[in-house]
């Protein structure tokens, strides 16, 4: 993915210009919640929908075949969608309020 050097270069074609550098955020995860934030990155363009564009919810079939291919085992899925849930809640509470 491209970083601020990109981003800087893509805002020149346009006549603009970054005012202050980008810092990217640091966030701690703790470990019990780790597979469950990866999973959630991962699923990051399995989104539902709704008819004016609202976020509705993960789509829960994309589920199964992410965690395989991220190598989780099956005895971990449920902490896991657990954690899933949470944060698909709280990135439909927070696009709400943004839209």
């Amino acid at each position: 993915m491209g970083g601020s050097d990109t981003l800087r270069e893509d805002l020149e074609a346009f006549g603009l210009q970054l005012e202050r550098p980008i810092e990217p955020e640091s966030t701690d995860v703790w470990p019990d919640n780790w597979l469950a934030v990866q999973s959630f990155a991962a699923l990051s363009t399995q989104w539902r929908l709704g008819p004016s564009g609202q976020l509705v919810g993960l789509d829960y079939g994309a589920i199964p075949p992410t965690l395989d291919l991220l190598g989780i085992k099956r005895a971990e899925w449920p902490d896991v969608f657990a954690g899933l849930r949470v944060m698909e809640a709280e990135a439909i509470n927070e696009a709400g309020k943004r839209g």
